[in-house]
C-alpha cells in the first residue's frame, strides 16, 4: 500500500464569499495530473476534482523517473517525459484506457519539455544532446514522419507555442530576457554556430516580448485571447527574485505583478491562464519560508484562491479543459505534504 499526498483534497483558503471575484470562479470540476514521489518511486497520477473526497490514481509508475506531464487540449492524453534503463524519451498516455507509448527514445539525447501545438496534432520538445545543445524538435502525435528539428545547434529553452501555431517561443539557456518565436513550417531548421556572436545570430528571430530590468526569463503562458502574457524573470541585484510580469502584446507595456490579499509572496513560478482568461494560477513562497502554495490571482494581483501544500517545491501547469497539472523541480526533490491511502498496482 502505497501513500499519497495529502494536500490533494485539503479545503482551499479562499476570500470570503463576498467578493465578487470570487462568486465568479469554479474549481470543482478541475483535472489534475501531477509527479509525485511515492516511497522513493517517480509517478504520474491523477485527481478527478479539487477540495471534494476523490482519491488520486496512479497513471504511471513503470519508469525511474518522470517529469512534465502536459494534457492535450482535448484532455484525452498526457505527454510527458520520463527515464528508464538508461534511455529518455517523450510519452504518451491515454487517459481513459491507460494505453501508453513511447514516441522517442535514445540513450544519448535527453528529452524533455513536452508541449501540444494548441490544435493536439503535435508535440515540441527539447532535446539535450549535451554542452550547449539543447535543440528544440517537433513531431506529429499520430507518427506521421520522424521528428523535425526546429532550431539546433543552439541552447534554445523550449517555452510554448503562440496562440495561433504557427510558432514556437523559447528564450536562450543562458541569460537573457527576452523571448523569440521561430516558424515551426520553414523549410528548413534554424541553425545556429556557436563560435559566432549568439545574440547577432537572434536577430534572426521574432522578438515576442522583451523584459527588461530581467536578467533571465523561465516560464511563459499567454492569455486564451492572445492579447497579454504573462511570465517570471529573475531581477538582478538588489532584489535577487523571481518575480512575476503581465505583458500586454499589443502595446509592448509591461507590469510587475503584486500580490494583494495575502503575506509577502517570495518567489513566483510556473504562470499559467485559467481557460477563461479571468485568472493567472502560479506557485510562490509565503514570507520566504519554504512553504510552497499554488494560488490564484486576478491580472490585477488580488488573491481569489490558495492551495496550501507543505514542502512543496515545484511548478503546476493548467490544463485546458479547466485543470492544471502540479509536479516536484526535480526527481531528486520528493515532496512531503501529508498522506492519503491509495492502493497502487506494482511494477
Amino acid at each position: 500500500m502505497f501513500r499519497l499526498p495529502l494536500f490533494l483534497i485539503l479545503p482551499t483558503i479562499a476570500l470570503p464569499a463576498s467578493s465578487p471575484a470570487f462568486e465568479e470562479v469554479d474549481l470543482s470540476g478541475l483535472r489534475m495530473a501531477f509527479e509525485a514521489s511515492i516511497d522513493g518511486r517517480d509517478c504520474i497520477c491523477l485527481l478527478e476534482g479539487l477540495g471534494g473526497e476523490a482519491e488520486p490514481k496512479v497513471l504511471v509508475d513503470r519508469f525511474a523517473s518522470v517529469s512534465d506531464p502536459r494534457w492535450s487540449p482535448d484532455g484525452r492524453y498526457i505527454a510527458f517525459a520520463a527515464q528508464s534503463g538508461g534511455r529518455w524519451g517523450i510519452y504518451l498516455m491515454e487517459v481513459g484506457s491507460g494505453r501508453m507509448r513511447a514516441l522517442i527514445t535514445s540513450r544519448d539525447v535527453r528529452y524533455s519539455n513536452p508541449r501540444w501545438s494548441p490544435d493536439g496534432r503535435r508535440l515540441a520538445f527539447n532535446a539535450y544532446l549535451g554542452g550547449w545543445r539543447n535543440d528544440i524538435y517537433v513531431l506529429d502525435v499520430k507518427g506521421k514522419g520522424d521528428p523535425r528539428p526546429v532550431v539546433e545547434n543552439f541552447s534554445a529553452m523550449l517555452l510554448d507555442w503562440t496562440p495561433d501555431g504557427r510558432e514556437i517561443c523559447f528564450t536562450v539557456g543562458w541569460k537573457s530576457s527576452t523571448v523569440y518565436a521561430v516558424e515551426v513550417d520553414r523549410g528548413k531548421p534554424v541553425r545556429l554556430n556557436p563560435a559566432e556572436n549568439v545574440f547577432q545570430q537572434l536577430g534572426q528571430f521574432r522578438e515576442v516580448l522583451t523584459i527588461p530590468q530581467a536578467e533571465a526569463i523561465y516560464d511563459l503562458s499567454f492569455s486564451p485571447d492572445g492579447s497579454k502574457a504573462v511570465v517570471t524573470a529573475d531581477l538582478p541585484p538588489p532584489r535577487f527574485t523571481c518575480e512575476m510580469f503581465l505583458v500586454d502584446l499589443l502595446s509592448g507595456k509591461v507590469e510587475e505583478i503584486k500580490v494583494r490579499g495575502e503575506q509577502k509572496v517570495g518567489g513566483k513560478y510556473n504562470p499559467r491562464w485559467s481557460p477563461d482568461g479571468k485568472l493567472i494560477f502560479f506557485s510562490g513562497y509565503i514570507d520566504r519560508l519554504y512553504e510552497c502554495n499554488i494560488m490564484a490571482i486576478t491580472p490585477r494581483g488580488e488573491l481569489i484562491w490558495r492551495l496550501k501544500r507543505e514542502g512543496y517545491d515545484g511548478p503546476f501547469d493548467i490544463i485546458p479543459l479547466g485543470g492544471f497539472s502540479v509536479r516536484p523541480l526535480s526527481p531528486l526533490m520528493p515532496t512531503v505534504w501529508g498522506e492519503v491511502k491509495c492502493g497502487v498496482t506494482g511494477r
